[in-house]
């Protein structure tokens, strides 16, 4: 128990240093997840729009990692990780265009 203890302590949560609320959290990932505009989100919670593109991509950049890291579940694309990575990052870049 002591282990598991003392490393839950040292883990730092998101909801812990961030300025928006839980409710706040899962509904810009629902809009997210549909395609709707950063300004748009922003405008809908009342934030600034610079937090909703930090946000916005916080969940590309957390998408990213857990596709990077399960090469073997995504059933879809080249089997070159290299070439899946310029796919992922054309695909990021893409959409963070305004």
């Amino acid at each position: 128990m002591s282990s598991s203890s003392s490393s839950s302590s040292t883990t730092i949560c998101i909801l812990d240093v961030s300025k928006l609320s839980l409710q706040t959290w899962i509904h810009s990932i629902i809009l997210w997840t549909r395609g709707i505009s950063q300004k748009h989100t922003s405008e809908t919670f009342g934030v600034g729009a610079k937090t909703m593109v930090d946000v916005y991509n916080f969940y590309r950049e957390v998408c990213q990692n857990y596709f990077f890291n399960q090469p073997d579940k995504i059933a879809w694309g080249p089997k070159n990780n290299s070439s899946r990575r310029e796919l992922f990052f054309l695909q990021a870049k893409a959409s963070s265009r305004p």
